[in-house]
């Protein structure tokens, strides 16, 4: 991890650098993402607001069942490299 740059510009170069290597969120509806990595059925959808990324569902479907039946369960989800770290890093 290493230590805190020391200046604001310094701490934006490598929140920028660290974002860019992220794998890239396809836009759903509002905040819901689902990651485009690993190209396969079964990433999990993500709930981005800023630096709050939470799980919304394990995969597409539980998503859905999810938003629209007014629930809130997730289960085993995928490791989705930077997004997964935020997750947990927020639990």
């Amino acid at each position: 991890m290493g230590e805190r740059p020391s200046s604001a510009k310094e701490r934006a170069e490598v929140l920028t650098s660290a974002v860019n290597a992220a794998p890239r969120l396809i836009p759903i509806i509002a905040h819901r993402y689902i990651p485009e990595e690993p190209y396969q059925a079964g990433n999990p959808v993500l709930s981005v607001m800023h630096s709050d990324v939470i799980y919304y569902g394990a995969n597409l479907e539980e998503y859905f069942t999810n938003e629209f039946e007014g629930r809130y369960e997730i289960s085993e989800t995928r490791y989705i490299p930077f997004w997964s770290e935020m997750v947990h890093r927020n639990s």
